[in-house]
């Protein structure tokens, strides 16, 4: 897996992308007038831009270089509902977050306005937060809910 991340990494530096430096698997093509994303996530790619003709150029050269299944407009992508607008890409997280509530038991929880008081203690009602295991997965999964939940941030890092 290693040699075809850094085959498909040298391959995309040749042609004028360029890495990410906070996110490797993040590579951005730009220039006057276009932009570019590819995201790598193990052996899935995310690629996305404004210009569609340069867009299908792209994934054809790709396609000569790696073997490749172009599945169209993205819908989904690792727990990211993606939904295209007018104005760019709107994602939601709507689905990922309601399974995580069904893994919890709070399905039928009331919403809280956030941010919580951040002088205030947080009191645990149930002991199933003692279980470090279950604990740990689920401040894993509210933590990446906050990409598209950023108003999440301050009460999920408070608990966490």
């Amino acid at each position: 897996m290693r040699a075809w991340y850094t085959h498909l990494s040298d391959c995309l530096l040749f042609i004028s992308f360029l890495a990410f430096k906070v996110n490797t698997s993040l590579f951005i093509l730009s220039d006057e007038t276009n932009i570019f994303y590819l995201l790598v996530y193990i052996n899935d790619i995310l690629l996305t831009g404004c210009n569609s003709v340069m867009l299908h150029r792209l994934i054809q050269l790709l396609s000569s270089k790696f073997k490749l299944r172009d599945l169209g407009a993205v819908q989904y992508f690792l727990g990211i509902e993606v939904q295209s607008t007018g104005m760019g890409l709107m994602l939601r997280q709507h689905k990922y977050i309601l399974n995580i509530l069904t893994r919890a038991g709070m399905t039928s929880c009331k919403p809280v306005d956030t941010p919580v008081s951040s002088s205030k203690a947080i009191i645990l009602l149930d002991n199933s937060f003692f279980d470090p295991t279950w604990f740990h997965q689920i401040m894993g999964t509210l933590q990446y809910i906050t990409f598209t939940c950023p108003d999440i941030c301050f009460v999920v890092n408070k608990v966490c």
